[in-house]
């Protein structure tokens, strides 16, 4: 399969075609696993994440743009302003499918436009036009310019957020799916990019389209079928917030409750009995469809906005204590146009109430606000205030990193985050392989490197799965320590396949009705490379492992791989088990587990014999190669 990049310099406003050698397509497969292989030649201690030399990769994967079911994802890889190291992050949409379309596989884009600045693909030709009349617009502003410009093209773009690199900022794919977590936003914002649109008239060619079509139908049957893409279908990912706060295991109160009353408000259920979900929506060739466009119109604040996931409805909802759904409805809008990530822009919520609560913050640094778990009318000015970067919000539009280390006393202790990255809403004190997967992630803890979720042994896809890896059934156990490190890396090696094929993890490790074999099939089909379920997970175990290097050349290492202090310390009230933490012993034993079954040494580097087993022996850390 050839791949077609475009290198985008935007100081020069020129542009070059960057042939993919047909071996690091072999070894990597396509996006995640291609952008990292690009960005590993440039990434490094010397360059400054929103720097002109910082590297940002757009890259899709062989399915995108095919029938084949659940395959809009793409994805993007740059250096973490908020962490300063190695970022990628997925997003869903049209955007790569149509990028395909134009005859491109992926970009890398360079340098920084002294002007504000739109990039336009049409058919591969690349245009610069000046972003003067919508910088400082909204998402759904910037959207609809461009739809104005040129009709039924699709668009990546920031919103006020990313313009003032604030550290939690989203590229945003259309109006409503974002490029989450570790401030993508902000990198496009120090570039002066405000958006990239592409419009293409072609097709995907695939090596055989009768056994594409033969396997995408066989697996779209399967879905259909499954209760829990079902639910997904249905309600989205905020269909299950009802039952993980049924199962004590819902972070409240900025993680120091595992349980709150009244919280079915803002479950899926809910919003669609309520007539809240107006239509369902998905991305490229999906057949979950489990995006919702939620409206209000009947009550105020009105509010559009897609989603909103489990983990907004969580981060902004359930955390903070409020469980209006229109006032977190209207929440999740502002976030989508601002360009702002939900779950950190929560987890900052929830620092500054706690902070508030105990008196390091007071209404005159809060610009008169009373900062109080369940107080609906404080919500949407902080968001407002953190997407401005003002009065208070210019302090938590650094991260709650950040934050604490400029309030001080001991506010870092319940700044819930690690690396740099504030915690997806997942309490990993009473589930051990996700408090091993998020320690191990390498943009911090967070769920969209691995998601674990067999170990919760819901279901009997999730059972065999966890007899499959460990050969016991009984590790289907979140609270058991036993084979976690087999069970994260099989998911880590799977994730990586589907984010490097273009496949939406929904389909695999959410429901785990597309396994390893359909990947085969599907990536084969479309790409004429036929490999074995082995040669394609360890495709897998490959871009981990090419991440983690990166990650070790800017200054990692296992001191690093580990949970948010409050989480190791202290446990949460009404938890599923009194007293569970993830405590630095118990970590150290998982991460030590871990090491030894990638074959990485006691510090968490890469061993030349693992490297020369994964096919990476060009890239050990004695090399000069970068």
């Amino acid at each position: 399969m050839q791949m077609k990049y475009l290198r985008i310099n935007l100081t020069q406003h020129t542009t070059s075609i960057v042939p993919i050698h047909k071996r690091d397509v072999e070894r990597f497969l396509g996006g995640r696993g291609i952008a990292a292989r690009l960005l590993s030649d440039h990434i490094s201690l010397g360059v400054d994440p929103l720097g002109a030399d910082s590297d940002i990769l757009i890259a899709t994967g062989a399915l995108n743009g095919t029938p084949a079911p659940s395959s809009g994802r793409m994805s993007l890889a740059a250096r973490s302003p908020a962490t300063g190291l190695y970022l990628k992050s997925s997003v869903g949409g049209r955007f790569g499918s149509r990028l395909r379309f134009a005859g491109v596989d992926g970009v890398i884009l360079t340098g920084c436009s002294e002007a504000p600045c739109v990039l336009v693909i049409l058919d591969g030709a690349v245009q610069f036009i000046s972003a003067t009349p919508i910088w400082g617009s909204d998402v759904f502003e910037t959207v609809s310019w461009v739809n104005g410009q040129w009709k039924g093209a699709e668009v990546l773009s920031i919103g006020p957020a990313g313009e003032r690199q604030a550290l939690m900022a989203c590229v945003m794919s259309g109006t409503f799916c974002a490029a989450g977590r570790g401030g993508l936003g902000a990198v496009f914002g120090a570039k002066r990019l405000k958006a990239i649109v592409v419009q293409g008239t072609g097709s995907v060619a695939v090596e055989s389209p009768e056994e594409l079509m033969r396997a995408s139908l066989e697996i779209r049957r399967a879905l259909a079928n499954d209760s829990t893409a079902q639910v997904l279908s249905a309600y989205g990912t905020a269909g299950f917030l009802k039952s993980t706060n049924e199962s004590h295991a819902l972070p409240v109160d900025n993680f120091r409750r595992a349980f709150i009353e009244g919280v079915e408000t803002l479950d899926g259920t809910a919003l669609v009995s309520q007539g809240y979900v107006k239509r369902r929506s998905g991305c490229s060739s999906c057949t979950l469809g489990c995006h919702r466009i939620m409206q209000v119109n009947n009550r105020e604040p009105r509010s559009l906005s897609g989603g909103a996931e489990y983990e907004t409805m969580a981060a902004l909802g359930a955390g903070t204590g409020i469980l209006d759904p229109v006032i977190v409805l209207k929440a999740n809008e502002l976030c989508n146009r601002y360009g702002l990530d939900t779950i950190s822009v929560g987890s900052a919520v929830q620092w500054a109430m706690e902070c508030f609560e105990k008196g390091l913050l007071s209404r005159k640094d809060t610009d008169g606000l009373a900062l109080r778990f369940g107080d609906s009318g404080i919500l949407i000015p902080l968001i407002e205030k953190i997407a401005a970067r003002e009065g208070i919000g210019e302090l938590l539009a650094n991260g709650v990193r950040r934050a604490a280390e400029l309030l001080g006393d001991e506010s870092w202790k319940w700044a819930v985050e690690a690396r740099g990255l504030e915690q997806s809403r997942i309490d990993t004190r009473t589930a051990k392989a996700h408090a091993l997967a998020f320690a191990v992630n390498p943009r911090g803890p967070d769920h969209l490197h691995a998601q674990p979720l067999a170990e919760y042994g819901d279901g009997r896809g999730a059972v065999a799965v966890i007899a499959s890896v460990t050969g016991d059934p009984r590790c289907a156990d979140p609270i058991s320590l036993s084979r976690r490190a087999e069970i994260v890396r099989w998911h880590e090696d799977l994730y990586a396949v589907c984010d490097a094929i273009g496949m939406c993890t929904f389909a695999t490790l959410w429901s785990y009705v597309v396994g390893p074999e359909d990947l085969v099939r599907l990536y084969g089909a479309a790409s004429g490379q036929f490999l074995s379920t082995g040669e394609l997970l360890l495709a897998g175990r490959r871009i981990v492992t090419l991440e983690r290097l990166m990650n070790v050349r800017l200054g990692l290492s296992q001191r690093d791989d580990r949970l948010p202090w409050r989480l190791m310390n202290e446990s949460a009230d009404g938890a599923l088990v009194d007293g569970a933490c993830n405590t630095e012993e118990e970590l150290k034993t998982l991460t030590s587990q871990y090491y030894e079954l990638h074959g990485w040494d006691e510090k968490g580097r890469p061993t030349d014999a693992c490297l020369r087993h994964v096919g990476l022996a060009e890239f050990g850390l004695g090399s000069t190669r970068r």
